[in-house]
């Protein structure tokens, strides 16, 4: 029952409208090294750290669903074919990942790129060594914020970020995401019902659903 309620909240949360460039979607996650745990735990950091700098994020399972259905070309990171997987999924960003763990060693390539043109539009390239999975997963959650924000890898140790989900760890926050994410979306609401701030408002809508999500998923996850 509790699972059930929160996919309809979820749902009901994403439901509002947010212009294209505010949705996104992780395309094309490769990795070297990664136990398959902690494969998951990267695609979670990799999705949160979207919706934390306002993305709308089209869900995983939608977007190999999608794929498949579509028969949309496999590893398109860029260029011409990522306008036809943007279309499909209605996303204006697209995230790709590289990540390579070599023991206590970790190095990653995040790319977020413009669906239409297929153009890169921010990239951070960063290690962590000696390091855990939980630290490297917490740099690389600081660095998707950097990337969502268009910061420079310089600027990544000012970019504050809660650090990557462990176990046990989502219960406290998860009412903390919801209510900001509620606040957010009535807030854009009522920029939207004033016409002149529709654009504002959209976009505040849209993080605010964004989340008001994730305050759900580390709900029914914890």
């Amino acid at each position: 029952m509790r699972r059930s309620l929160a996919f309809l909240l979820l749902w009901s949360s994403l439901g509002w409208a947010a212009p294209p460039d505010k949705r996104a979607a992780v395309v094309d996650v490769v990795t070297e090294g990664l136990a398959p745990a902690a494969r998951d735990r990267l695609d979670d950091a990799l999705v949160e750290g979207l919706r934390f700098t306002g993305y709308v994020v089209v869900p995983r399972r939608q977007v190999r669903d999608t794929s498949a259905r579509a028969n949309l070309p496999e590893g398109c990171a860029f260029g011409p074919c990522l306008a036809q997987v943007g279309r499909a999924l209605d996303v204006g960003r697209a995230l790709t990942a590289r990540v390579v763990a070599d023991g206590q060693a970790y190095s990653f390539v995040l790319t977020l790129v413009e669906t239409r043109a297929g153009t890169p539009v921010g990239q951070v390239t960063d290690s962590c060594a000696p390091c855990s999975i939980d630290e490297a997963l917490d740099k690389i959650s600081a660095s998707m914020v950097a990337l969502g924000e268009g910061a420079t890898a310089a600027a990544l140790k000012k970019v504050p970020f809660p650090a990557a989900r462990r176990e046990g760890s989502g219960a406290s926050a998860a009412p903390w995401l919801a209510a900001a994410g509620v606040a957010a979306v009535v807030v854009g609401a009522v920029l939207v019902a004033n016409g002149d701030q529709r654009d504002a408002g959209f976009v505040t809508i849209g993080a605010g659903s964004g989340l008001l999500a994730s305050g759900i998923l580390v709900w029914v996850l914890d």
